[in-house]
């Protein structure tokens, strides 16, 4: 007998949307997460596709008032002609994507994690030790100072890019250093934004502009190494010009900024999702670069596709920890996870290239571009996660509830 049903490594983001996919299904889990608190301070803030909103909106975890909505996008290249804009009214949908404070949206999957009878929650705690069997995996966990020794039917890795139960398993990574670091901060407008998301490609690196609520918005600023200490030594006023003059004319001026942060980007993809009644979700199979923000829109996707097909063993009897279960699981998300990575690593390759004839042609293609409907649509649809077969909760529907005993 396993002392848990389910063992998630990870309380972020993707591990808590994942446990709360699979509360109230007489599931046996836990959570072990190294964070003391689930309230920490995170100032991270979270571009959310339209295809997201609608997985969270599912759950019943989705907070519409702490979100702004993108309705257009703005994309464009510095000192070229060509530019893409997508308009949320052009495809059907109410907002293309939101941006939501990470803490906030962290805040709100808590909630009903907090008070689920169904839910252990293990903290501070880190997995010192696994080992796998065909009938269960054997966890040891520091806890508090201590070890204690657990059993689960199906662990799930969502512990992030640095992942111990990756590590663990030895399982290889492909890895890109893209020798840039993000740089971030908020910035006070001095007009409102109408809502409007600009991704702007300049020979200094991306720039988006994303709308936040009370007339603010969010910068993220990809930049080589060597010229992030000049940026980040700069006063605010030099800060703002820098930012204005990558903008040209589509920002006004007077920008205010918050604190500046910065973090070292790569991609990361684990050559294998599953062994042995363990799979891995999140950052923990792949770590993509900000471009887009597509980074937790797939991770969020993971959990829903893996909620949905434990559900689905769950109601038939069957034995979600088998291979064929984590195999199947594997084989869906691997498209997906391919083709963002492949999106997002190739805006950055494309749209970072120097040589002459380069800025020519993605001038041209932007140009094509917006004028070609079918083109468009392909790539809204990339951005907000509509493409592919979308999963039981993205499409509005709850997962179904097994009606017996449950075979595990």
């Amino acid at each position: 007998m396993s002392d848990y049903d389910i063992l998630i490594a990870g309380g972020g983001l993707v591990g808590a949307s994942l446990a709360c996919a699979l509360r109230g299904r007489g599931l046996h889990m836990a959570i072990v997460e190294a964070r003391a608190s689930s309230t920490a301070p995170d100032p991270r803030r979270l571009a959310i596709a339209y295809g997201s909103r609608c997985i969270l909106d599912t759950l019943g975890v989705w907070s519409g008032g702490a979100a702004c909505p993108i309705q257009t996008v703005h994309i464009s290249q510095q000192g070229s002609f060509g530019q893409v804009q997508l308009h949320h009214h052009e495809l059907g949908v109410p907002a293309l994507g939101y941006v939501v404070a990470a803490q906030d949206l962290n805040e709100t999957l808590w909630q009903p994690l907090n008070h689920s009878p169904d839910l252990d929650l293990l903290r501070p705690a880190t997995i010192e030790h696994i080992s796998l069997h065909p009938d269960a995996v054997q966890v040891t966990i520091h806890e508090s100072g201590r070890t204690r020794h657990f059993s689960t039917r199906l662990l799930v890795a969502a512990d992030g890019g640095r992942s111990s139960i990756r590590e663990q398993l030895n399982i290889p990574v492909s890895r890109h250093d893209y020798r840039q670091f993000a740089l971030l901060a908020d910035v006070n407008l001095p007009q409102p934004h109408r809502h409007i998301a600009y991704e702007r490609f300049t020979a200094e690196g991306v720039f988006a502009l994303l709308p936040m609520t009370q007339q603010r918005a969010t910068l993220v600023h990809t930049v080589r190494q060597y010229r992030l200490e000049s940026l980040l030594a700069l006063d605010d006023a030099a800060f703002a010009a820098y930012v204005s003059a990558a903008f040209n004319d589509y920002l006004p001026g007077n920008l205010t900024f918050g604190p500046r942060l910065s973090y070292p980007l790569h991609l990361l993809k684990a050559r294998q999702q599953t062994r042995q009644r363990t799979v891995l979700i999140g950052n923990a199979v792949h770590t993509l670069h900000p471009v887009a923000g597509q980074g937790f829109n797939l991770g969020l996707r993971d959990a829903a596709v893996l909620a949905e097909y434990i559900a689905a063993a769950q109601c038939a009897g069957e034995n979600m920890g088998a291979a064929k279960t984590l195999q199947r699981y594997a084989r869906e998300r691997d498209r997906d996870q391919h083709t963002s990575i492949a999106f997002t690593d190739g805006l950055i390759r494309l749209f970072g290239s120097p040589l002459p004839p380069v800025p020519i042609a993605r001038s041209l293609g932007l140009t094509l571009l917006d004028i070609l409907p079918k083109g468009k649509r392909l790539l809204a649809q990339q951005m907000m996660g509509l493409h592919g077969r979308q999963s039981r909760l993205a499409r509005g529907l709850t997962l179904p509830q097994p009606r017996g005993a449950d075979a595990l």
